[in-house]
């Protein structure tokens, strides 16, 4: 997960997370991820909308997320909004939220 969201982040990304808080920048995401021991983890989305601006230079979609963790059974789900630039290597992500939905 880790080198394909790299892969498509734009060099100057902005990644809002609980915990770590305002990401900016794509090397300042590998920095992160250096630090970061994620334990085994099968992330899933479903994009619910989508929308693209007339001079087809930015994008967005919004959508839910499902990250299960098969060690122990556990699943989070949440909701993101994805911010897209088109550059001269394609789509690239140019900022990202996600929020958690708590489970009764």
């Amino acid at each position: 997960m880790k080198a394909a969201f790299l892969a498509y982040a734009a060099e100057d990304i902005l990644l809002y997370r609980d915990g770590p808080g305002i990401i900016h920048g794509r090397n300042a995401l590998q920095d992160l991820y250096n630090t970061l021991e994620l334990p085994a983890m099968e992330f899933s989305w479903a994009p619910e909308g989508a929308r693209v601006a007339e001079s087809v230079e930015l994008g967005y979609s919004w959508g839910e997320y499902t990250i299960t963790y098969p060690g122990n059974s556990s699943t989070k789900k949440g909701k993101y909004l994805s911010v897209w630039t088109l550059t001269g290597e394609g789509w690239k992500l140019a900022a990202d939220c996600g929020s958690e939905m708590r489970l009764e």
